[in-house]
């Protein structure tokens, strides 16, 4: 029988040469992460809890890894992830269960597009989520959305501007590259609105969801309007 080959370091890094990356067993659990977004003008603090995050590659390197994970959000949300993910290029596909997401800590998100204060609500999720890695990120969803117990005060009036028992949206498809958005079905229980003619013949709706300064600088909103 031949002798084996040695191969000298040099000769593994040659220039020129692309590193590959494989990702073997993870696991995860009992993780806490305190997530803090400063560039809204009021902080938003979201807290993490990992209960189990686990990674299990497949012998052949070729096919998708599978991955689960079960995560607390806030003080209660639970999100459940279930599906498979590549390294190179990065892509994930996995349905996604959230219930009982509060809504209120995302408040300072809305501060520039509507002048009107959060006062309750909790979102749930029931669909499957694509994320593929390419020139631009191709992000996709696909499935339910539903938010319940919904509460928003006018800050001018300070009164009730718009609330619902239940709000479900279904055979939800949602894309980000393009930006793209179909709703097959929207069932309201219990809406509840506002409005009002002010006396100078405007009403409600336009001083709560005016146009602020950063939305008229915003290069976004110059293009075509959202299909």
């Amino acid at each position: 029988r031949s002798a084996p080959t040695a191969v000298s370091s040099n000769a593994a890094l040659q220039p020129g040469k692309p590193w590959a990356l494989t990702l073997g067993e993870f696991r995860i659990g009992d993780f806490r992460i305190d997530a803090e977004d400063r560039v809204p003008r009021q902080v938003v603090r979201l807290p993490l809890y990992i209960t189990q995050l686990s990674v299990h590659p497949e012998l052949d390197l070729k096919k998708p890894h599978r991955f689960e994970g079960d995560v607390t959000l806030g003080q209660a949300a639970r999100l459940r992830m279930d599906g498979h993910l590549e390294e190179g290029p990065f892509s994930l596909d996995t349905r996604l269960r959230l219930e009982g997401f509060a809504l209120p800590p995302l408040a300072p998100y809305l501060a520039d597009y509507a002048r009107f204060r959060l006062e309750s609500g909790k979102l749930d999720l029931d669909g499957r989520l694509h994320v593929q890695e390419g020139k631009q990120l191709q992000v996709a969803y696909q499935g339910g959305l539903g938010i319940s117990g919904f509460a928003a005060n006018d800050q001018f009036l300070q009164e009730r501007f718009l609330a619902w028992k239940r709000l479900q949206l279904n055979g939800m498809d949602v894309s980000l590259t393009p930006m793209r958005v179909k709703v097959k079905e929207m069932i309201a229980d219990q809406p509840f609105t506002r409005l009002m003619i002010l006396p100078d013949k405007s009403v409600n709706f336009a001083q709560i969801l005016a146009a602020t300064p950063i939305e008229a600088k915003s290069p976004s909103r110059t293009g075509k309007a959202l299909p």
